[in-house]
């Protein structure tokens, strides 16, 4: 370890400004140190060893452990706090906490005010206290995992004193975040406990590098008593994704201990989230109502916490029927504004970190598939046809036969890096090669693979003399699928190509299932072809013969064909297991080995485009109404057409109750009722129909027409 010499300067010069210690001395420690060979040594080691020059024996070891207490906690914190929260997260009072770190004030910056936070002159104190090189040197070395366990049980304590059901005193249950005020939030959630609730879990997983068996019950004791109180203060400060992205972190390190009870739990609580995170996030307190109301009946959130719903009125006698269990839709992932929702391209970045999905109307969005929080978003091309990552890389890709062109972005900050231009006829798809180059398949048949930085052609390949609106390598990058679309003016039908790029050689050819000829007059289009990344599959959908192929990749046979009404999306999954495919509305969900159906997943909309994360374990779809997440995993538990009723109404004069599901509204006479106050969550339009004849009255879908956000925040009637 070394420290750059005006460290060094600067931390002597504040132990002899120090007026709780004497110059004379200090300067004496700090020459007996002059001699050691390190640096940090020669800097800390003389502040350190002030601490104790007036206490021996018994005396000196408490004051070493009450020192380390503090320090400890002070320099594994994410974020710095005061005298007065350090106090109450610890426990210790905050006279003691100034008589130990009274003599640290040429290392720490301590402020007067103790409502101010402390902070390290320099993070290399850090680094000197954590060091396996310092225990041996000094008591004062600080265990990382041990500090970071005591935090987590500090961070606990704090939450299970002060975490309750609607900590500000909100009047609403549909109080919009926005219209919190701050003075409010910090009134009644103090800093040591906004600390707690958002790096609890960083604490707990950090002091789990060493503790792979640790027992985990007292933080299921503080999840059952508190999940709820903890995700309202993340949803109050905009934090609800960090919930989710922490419970994916600790089911990662549970997942191998042998405490099923907290797995099960930290499963569901992470469902839940996904289910409420875009309400949460816009009205906190809804979690209470919304996500307990339309939880699965036996999701171990909702029978844990049932007691927290709200109470309603007497005479709502029904409430919405809900799945036993959860299903494999995780999210929706959609942009509450008035651009488009559609998804036609998805592609996602090799370490499975960001989700990059495009619309035809050249929108771009990068979003966190972890938490499906918004990244970025931006227009490019008028018409976006093609959507890539470079291999192993942030790099993602758009283009668009219009103009010809390449933009290249920073999928992590969502900035335009460069633009490059493609030689040739208008392009019309486009994939990268496995060791990065552009590949682009174009209006006349011919292929090209070109350089990305400057867009220099460095091969061309020809197929047939049809447009190429498909395209997929081989995992080891010596073969290349194109999918091209019959033509009016061609001769020639819809076909998948594959060609040997080690010598430009086409290696076999195929068209739909109704004529296996290289020579076919049927309008179509190969909308998708996919390689299976382990293994010897190639699949392709031939979207207006309502076909989908699967060959041997080696040799070109047929191993399979399915039918399905408009296929337009495929993919395997990283780890080769599985094969999706989409047809209309459906995902069909098959294993690779012997190809058996696992499951159909259904979607709101037709589905455009499908990609698998890098680990496999999620599914994503694009479609009009968005980019959707799945868990493959999870079985769909009933159809889409089942009569769920989703919300209710009642008439103003109380004679009249609406039911509505997915697709059916359905009026009930009721004499007893005589109002209701319906406060809803949907994703779907409104539509106002006249109660006694059944007739729909008016339609009102689009922001131009709702004024707000795509979900249906308050209905009156």
């Amino acid at each position: 370890m070394s420290v750059p010499l005006f460290i060094f300067a600067a931390t002597i010069c504040r132990l002899f400004e120090d007026p709780y210690l004497d110059p004379i001395e200090s300067l004496a420690d700090v020459l007996e140190y002059r001699n050691v060979e390190s640096k940090l040594d020669g800097t800390y080691r003389p502040v350190l060893d002030r601490l104790l020059v007036r206490y021996s024996g018994t005396r000196q070891r408490q004051v070493v452990e009450d020192v380390r207490q503090i320090l400890g906690t002070i320099i594994i914190l994410e974020t710095p706090l005061s005298i007065a929260s350090l106090s109450e997260l610890t426990g210790v009072p905050k006279s003691s906490i100034n008589a130990r770190l009274g003599p640290l004030h040429s290392v720490l910056d301590i402020p007067d005010d103790e409502t101010m936070p402390i902070r390290l002159f320099h993070l290399s104190f850090r680094d000197f206290l954590l060091h396996d090189n310092t225990r041996d040197k000094t008591p004062f070395w600080i265990d990382e995992c041990e500090a970071n366990l005591s935090v987590t049980g500090y961070c606990l304590g704090t939450m299970h004193r002060q975490l309750k059901k609607n900590i500000c005193g909100l009047k609403n249950y549909g109080t919009e975040r926005m219209k919190i005020g701050s003075y409010l939030l910090h009134k009644h959630v103090r800093p040591e406990l906004q600390y707690s609730c958002r790096y609890w879990i960083h604490h707990l997983t950090q002091s789990m590098k060493r503790h792979d068996t640790m027992n985990l019950g007292h933080v299921l004791a503080f999840l059952e008593a508190h999940f709820l109180h903890w995700v309202e203060v993340m949803g109050l400060f905009g934090l609800v994704s960090e919930c989710l992205e922490g419970l994916s972190v600790l089911l990662m390190k549970v997942r191998t201990l042998e405490d099923s009870q907290i797995f099960e739990f930290l499963q569901d609580a992470k469902r839940f989230i996904f289910r409420i995170l875009q309400i949460a996030d816009y009205a906190p307190l809804q979690i209470y109502a919304f996500g307990l109301v339309f939880a699965p009946s036996e999701a171990i959130i909702r029978k844990r916490f049932v007691d927290q719903c709200p109470e309603y009125p007497d005479w709502v006698t029904q409430f919405p029927r809900v799945s036993k269990t959860w299903g494999p839709e995780l999210q929706l992932l959609v942009r509450n504004s008035s651009e488009s929702n559609s998804v036609s391209h998805i592609a996602m970045s090799s370490d499975g970190r960001v989700l990059a999905t495009g619309s035809s109307d050249g929108t771009i969005r990068m979003w966190d598939p972890t938490s499906g929080a918004l990244r970025h978003s931006f227009s490019c091309q008028l018409y976006l046809n093609y959507l890539a990552f470079l291999p192993k890389s942030q790099l993602v890709a758009s283009g668009s036969w219009r103009d010809q062109t390449i933009n290249f972005w920073n999928a992590t900050t969502g900035t335009l890096l460069r633009t490059i231009r493609i030689s040739g006829p208008p392009v019309s798809s486009a994939v990268f090669s496995p060791d990065g180059l552009i590949t682009a398949g174009h209006v006349d048949g011919s292929i090209t693979l070109c350089d990305p930085d400057n867009g220099t052609v460095r091969y061309t390949f020809r197929c047939r003399p049809n447009p190429v609106v498909s395209m997929a390598f081989s995992p080891d990058g010596h073969l290349l699928a194109a999918g091209s679309n019959s033509t009016t003016d061609s001769p020639y039908g819809a076909a998948v190509t594959v060609l040997d790029v080690t010598n430009g050689t086409i290696k076999y050819m195929h068209g739909p299932p109704e004529c296996d000829s290289n020579s076919n007059g049927r309008r179509n289009t190969v909308s998708t072809v996919a390689f299976c990344p382990r293994g010897r599959l190639l699949g392709a959908t031939f979207t207006d013969s309502n076909a989908i192929r699967v060959w041997d990749s080696n040799d070109g046979i047929v191993k399979y064909t399915f039918r399905g009404n408009y296929p337009v999306g495929l993919a395997f999954s990283t780890d080769g297991r599985m094969l999706a495919y989409s047809c209309d509305k459906d995902i069909k969900v098959w294993n690779t080995s012997g190809l058996e159906p696992e499951q159909t997943l259904q979607s709101h909309t037709s589905v455009e485009a499908l990609a698998f994360s890098p680990d496999s374990q999620l599914l994503m779809s694009g479609s009009y109404h968005g980019a959707t997440i799945w868990d493959p995993a999870v079985k769909e538990h009933y159809s889409r057409e089942r009569k769920t009723h989703n919300t209710w109404a009642f008439s103003a004069d109380g004679r009249m109750l609406a039911t509505a599901t997915r697709t059916v509204i359905e009026p009930w006479t009721r004499t007893s009722v005589k109002s209701l106050k319906a406060k809803i969550y949907s994703r779907t339009c409104i539509r106002l129909w006249n109660a006694e004849n059944g007739m729909l009255e008016q339609t009102l879908e689009d922001d131009a027409d709702l004024g707000h956000m795509h979900r249906v925040i308050e209905v009156y009637c």
